[in-house]
């Protein structure tokens, strides 16, 4: 029993060592400021700020850009990291239209109105 005890201790101390790691968020919205190294993307009914560092990956419609390009884009999904009550951005996708860009149709020789109606 002891034994058992000293050993949950030795590896509970080994882990508190070890700094957490952050959990990201994804958040979608409509982009609404982009000011210095700050995105606000108002996500539902709430404005969200996030800090953008110079690490993370920004991207206007799958082309790497800096910050500041995204104040002509309308809408971000953002992935965040929270930190001390902040939001630190690591990836920022922002696209200029509404809907995500749609996959491409099946390449088959039929389509699938005509295969339904024979």
């Amino acid at each position: 029993m002891i034994g058992f005890v000293a050993c949950a201790l030795v590896t509970g101390s080994l882990h508190a060592d070890e700094p957490p790691t952050p959990e990201l968020k994804t958040h979608e919205g409509r982009i609404t400021r982009v000011e210095g190294q700050q995105l606000t993307v108002l996500v539902g009914k709430m404005a969200m700020t996030f800090q953008v560092e110079d690490s993370a990956k920004v991207s206007l419609d799958g082309t790497p850009v800096p910050l500041a390009r995204l104040a002509m884009a309308q809408f971000a999904t953002v992935k965040a990291e929270e930190r001390r009550g902040k939001f630190y951005a690591v990836e920022v996708a922002a696209r200029s239209k509404a809907e995500p860009p749609k996959a491409e149709p099946p390449k088959s020789g039929r389509s699938t109105l005509q295969t339904a109606t024979r």
